[in-house]
């Protein structure tokens, strides 16, 4: 048995080989479960928003 948490992956959701999907904001979501079978998520926020600043002339 290997030590660690197994990731939980979901049809149509692109996640990556870690089981981690990046939001458009440039987020991170991993899911897993506990031992009682609840599905938790961890998120890393990057602070980005997604939007680019324009140029005013």
């Amino acid at each position: 048995m290997s030590a660690g948490v197994a990731p939980e992956r979901f049809a149509g959701i692109e996640q990556d080989e870690l089981g981690v999907w990046t939001t458009p904001g440039r987020d991170k979501v991993g899911w897993f479960k506990d031992p009682d079978g609840n599905v938790l998520s961890v998120t890393e926020h990057t602070g980005h928003t997604g939007h680019t600043e324009q140029e005013t002339s």
